[in-house]
């Protein structure tokens, strides 16, 4: 499930402006623990769409073991 249109949105613009700089910033992704798979790989298929190649999952440690 995405967020609404309006939060997709702003999140859009924000990797638009991201992908712009020179040189490119790295993405730290933080998903919260009940976010679903399809929403953290929906950001970071955005991400890679606007051509942002620095891409990171951090917080994922909680989930070791």
């Amino acid at each position: 499930i995405l967020p609404p249109a309006e939060e997709r949105a702003e999140l859009e613009a924000k990797l638009q402006e991201a992908a712009a700089q020179q040189p490119q910033p790295e993405l730290h992704i933080r998903a919260h623990a009940k976010a679903k798979y399809e929403a953290v790989a929906g950001v970071m298929a955005g991400a890679q769409r606007h051509g942002l190649r620095k891409l990171g999952i951090v917080g994922s440690e909680q989930f070791a073991d």
